[in-house]
């Protein structure tokens, strides 16, 4: 019988080669800071940053995979099927230079707009459509006119 402490050093080795494998990070914050709900919404993150080569020249895309609060191992599940469609939605979103989203804060009517869920940025998932935005903490989804 495995110990507690063989599967959790087993576990934290393999995490870390699949961080190395892709150059990522894995980060857990609170995603709603300052707020009431200030510690309910603790959300792990990893981001793969760009690479270029010595000509400058892209190799890969910078990714932001948000595996919200809870990741549950097994088979293809509802979990990594949303995140494969995060992914792929978030490589053609509006970027600023360095890789991060192009965010903003809409306006309806003058007056600031906010999500159902209460946040108040927005980014551009497809850079081709510019009237669709997307919540940055929820990812509903708006079609402006």
């Amino acid at each position: 019988m495995k110990t507690a402490c063989e599967i959790e050093r087993e576990f934290t080795a393999e995490l870390k080669a699949l961080l190395a494998k892709y150059g990522a990070e894995l980060e857990a914050e609170d995603h709603w800071m300052g707020y009431a709900e200030c510690g309910e919404d603790v959300r792990m993150t990893v981001t793969i940053e760009s690479k270029w080569d010595e000509h400058g020249e892209q190799q890969s895309e910078f990714v932001e995979i948000d595996l919200g609060t809870v990741v549950r191992g097994g088979g293809a599940s509802k979990f990594v099927r949303e995140a494969e469609r995060k992914i792929a939605a978030r490589s053609s979103a509006e970027r600023n230079l360095d890789g991060t989203l192009r965010n903003f804060m809409p306006r309806v009517d003058g007056k600031p707009f906010r999500c159902e869920c209460g946040c108040n940025v927005f980014h551009k998932p497809v850079s081709k459509n510019k009237q669709l935005f997307e919540c940055n903490s929820c990812g509903d989804r708006y079609n402006g006119i």
